[in-house]
């Protein structure tokens, strides 16, 4: 999603995309009536075909699924006007009988009803001799029959009456009623398909969906080959979460009805649904093809290319969506999103504009244009957007979380940006001042939290209860590292984090329940309390791989990896406190191939990975590789070296607050670098903010970067790096490393790490062995000129 402004924290303010905007499933179908005009052409060309010599299977196979209730209805109407006509067209009553004969059940006797109604009337010229025929023969039948029919024709019409009342109820939204007069059409005609199908409509728009598909069986029972209630089986199968069945019930009913654009359409839904992005898109393209101006299938091929990461492609099928309909206020929300992912921030505001213009009470879009104010430093303006997504539902909490982020960060309160948010926008209710929520920095941040658990409460909101106690929990970290008596508020951090587990359970939230450990064991190892630190660890990684090993496809298990991606990093951890730097190395080495492969070929589900002593091919008596891992938690640095069994791992030294090597250091290093570097972007002809900033920091960029290197040189423990290098030559003098191939992780790739080396080495920057192996296979490796050290920083490179 939104790429986040605070890169201290792997979660801050998030925008949302609702789960009804992410995929837009057709409901359940019903059978719609055809023009007055369309019934009579699809009639006259049935009464064509029997006169050909059709049988009652290709009558049947010529009406399909329009032998319906709304066909027969016209029927009877159209023979009602016929018997009005003062001198009957008795050739067509002779068709209309002979349609009886064939043999297609209540159809064949409506029409032999007005067929044998028309013959006893005076016929048109020409038709007197075949009338009188056709009137005696008509009569013979009738005098065999009558007795039978009438009592067929009472429970078709009691069935009939039956079922228009239903019809009645369900649409005026009355479902249970709806339900009661089906049943009671059912018990005089329990053979009525129809009326089984729509009862499985009603039951599924009660929320019963087994019930609902328990109904449509009984409907395909009688008619198998009814491709709505195949459809509808599988809407109903979705909205249980049984995608893959839905997937096979959509394809019963393509196969009945190819150019059943509904179909392609939520096929391409339940596609989505399980990850399947790319193979959505060729559904929804299905259903372009049969219906090119619908406008859902559009926004949801547009939600499908910003999930893969095309989000230019995806506001291109935005705008597809917008143009035929303007006011569809879902396609201006996600092509926002689309926006403020490219980080088009300003015209991701506009686009949710857009949307509360069509839908004023649209929360989600109060809440991402929060989102996006907040990524362009607006704080006090994102404030108000969060308070308009909260006047409209406080049981956000999604928003509560951001508006105490912003809170945080802003530095002052401003009443003027709720009044300049209503002027812009007048037609809604304005926001009411909360005195007690005014404050800003670390303590407003609290009371935003704590009023927000006033409306998100345990049992009614777990979700929201336990991440408000977790963002609580972070507030105490983030006050905590900048504070020299810092146990005071990581041990209150700690406390929240164990309020938060209590609804962020493994079974329900997974997902959200592995964020919080991730928080919780940084602040147990940043308070020396390592023992519990690697116990909720190994708990942790044993709930990450049971919800890796349950997704279903390929990209969803990226997802999972890239969302979780501290857990990975953690088995690193893991394996070296454990005293195996070998299997640490490999699976260092698997999660930077994971990720490459990801980013040059998505398509590709292997990934190659080398082990040990693969990687160590790389080296020679004069070549060694210094390899960096990066985790929330620890800073590892590998060194292979051409004869080692095993790698060898360098400590980075201690914090001053004891977190275990050394990644506070560095990320605070990262941190003052990036501020440096930002400030000397600024064009001077801009100041006042370089001035200000060279006045704050007391140097710029370029006068501080000796300073800095050499603090990074500090932090990676270079003297110690070197010192192992060298420590064989002392011994061994013919044994001299020259050649150093450089393997850096996440940051660590922005930064010149050659030059904190002697000049005495050949460096080589690779983004990981495997590349080097497979560059060494081609002849390709060879030593890289040394990075710019002034380029910009790369935010998320995570290799």
């Amino acid at each position: 999603m939104v790429k986040r402004f605070w890169r201290w924290l792997i979660r801050l303010i998030q925008p949302i995309l609702p789960p009804f905007l992410k995929q837009k499933r057709h409901r359940r179908v019903k059978r719609q009536r055809l023009s007055d005009t369309d019934y009579q052409q699809l009639f006259g060309q049935l009464l064509t075909g029997v006169s050909q010599g059709w049988n009652s299977e290709e009558v049947f196979q010529h009406l399909g699924h329009r032998n319906d209730r709304y066909f027969k209805a016209w029927l009877r109407e159209y023979g009602k006007r016929l018997r009005k006509l003062p001198e009957a067209d008795h050739q067509l009553a002779s068709q209309l009988v002979r349609l009886s004969r064939v043999g297609c059940g209540e159809l064949g006797e409506i029409a032999a009803e007005i067929g044998r109604e028309l013959l006893m009337k005076p016929a048109g010229k020409g038709e007197e001799v075949v009338a009188v025929e056709e009137r005696k023969r008509v009569s013979a039948e009738t005098s065999l029959s009558d007795s039978i029919s009438s009592i067929e024709n009472s429970d078709s019409e009691q069935a009939e009456v039956w079922f228009n009342r239903g019809n009645q109820q369900f649409d005026a939204g009355d479902f249970l009623g709806a339900i009661a007069n089906y049943d009671k059409a059912l018990q005089f005609k329990p053979d009525n398909h129809y009326a089984w199908f729509m009862r499985g409509v009603a039951l599924a728009d009660l929320g019963k969906y087994e019930e609902a598909i328990a109904n449509y069986d009984k409907a395909l029972q009688i008619q198998p080959d009814f491709h709505q209630a195949w459809y509808n089986r599988g809407v109903a199968l979705a909205d249980l979460g049984e995608y893959e069945e839905a997937i096979a019930n959509y394809d019963k009913a393509l196969q009945i009805q190819p150019d059943f654009h509904q179909a392609w359409y939520n096929r391409g839904v339940a596609l989505a649904d399980l990850g399947e992005y790319e193979e959505a898109i060729a559904n929804y393209d299905k259903a372009l093809q049969i219906q090119p101006d619908k406008h859902e299938a559009w926004y949801n091929r547009g939600v499908a290319l910003g999930n893969l990461g095309k989000y230019e492609e995806a506001i291109a099928n935005y705008d597809k969506a917008l143009q035929i309909q303007p006011d569809f206020h879902q396609a201006w929300f996600m092509r926002g999103v689309a926006l403020a992912d490219l980080g088009e921030y300003e015209e991701a505001i506009a686009n949710y504009d857009k949307a509360l213009q069509f839908k004023p009470d649209f929360h989600y879009a109060w809440n991402n244009r929060g989102v996006a104010l907040a990524d362009l430093g607006k704080y006090e303006e994102a404030i108000a957007s969060f308070d308009k997504a909260l006047q409209i539902k406080p049981d956000l909490h999604q928003a509560w979380l951001n508006r105490g982020i912003a809170v945080g960060e802003s530095r002052h309160y401003n009443p003027e940006a709720a009044t300049s948010l209503q002027f812009q926008f007048p037609n809604t209710s304005p926001i009411l001042p909360n005195p007690a929520l005014t404050q800003r920095g670390y303590q407003g941040e609290l009371l935003s939290y704590q009023e927000g658990l006033k409306h998100c409460l345990q049992d009614t909101h777990p979700e929201g209860w336990g991440q408000l106690h977790q963002a609580i929990g972070n507030a105490h970290y983030k006050e905590g590292k900048y504070q020299r008596n810092y146990r005071d508020s990581w041990d209150k951090a700690v406390t929240e984090y164990h309020q938060a587990l209590i609804t962020l359970t493994p079974d329900a939230y997974p997902e959200l329940h592995l964020e919080v450990l991730q928080d919780l064991i940084r602040v147990l190892l940043g308070l020396n309390q390592h023992t519990e630190a690697k116990e909720w660890r190994n708990q942790g990684l044993k709930v990450f791989q049971t919800l890796l090993n349950s997704q279903k496809s390929t990209f969803q298990k990226r997802q999972l990896l890239a969302k979780l991606l501290p857990f990975s990093q953690m088995r690193v951890d893991d394996l070296v406190e454990e005293g195996e730097p070998t299997l640490a190395l490999e699976a260092a080495e698997m999660n930077k191939n994971l990720y490459l492969t990801w980013i040059l070929d998505a398509r590709n589900e292997t990934t190659l990975s080398p082990n040990y002593r693969q990687i160590q091919s790389l080296t020679n008596p004069t070549t060694a590789i210094v390899y960096w891992h990066l985790s929330p938690n620890a800073l590892t640095t590998f060194i292979i070296k051409h004869n080692s069994e095993n790698p060898i791992i360098i400590d980075a030294p201690l914090s001053a607050s004891g977190e275990v090597r050394g990644i506070k250091l560095l990320e605070d290093w990262i941190k003052t670098w990036d501020e440096y570097y930002q400030y000397y972007r600024k064009n001077p002809a801009q100041p006042p903010d370089y001035k200000k900033a060279k006045q704050e920091l007391g140097q710029s960029w370029q006068d501080n970067l000796p300073n800095l290197l050499e603090e990074l040189q500090h932090i990676l423990n270079i003297p110690a790096i070197l010192t192992q290098l060298n420590s064989e030559s002392i011994t061994n003098p013919s044994i001299h490393i020259q050649n150093l191939i450089l393997i850096p992780h996440r940051d660590l790739h922005r930064f010149p790490i050659h030059a904190l080396f002697p000049d005495t080495f050949t460096i080589t920057y690779l983004p990981s062995a495997q590349i080097g192996l497979h560059l060494n296979n081609r002849g390709e490796i060879q030593p890289i000129l040394p990075l710019q050290v002034d380029y910009p920083p790369h935010k998320d490179c995570e290799l």
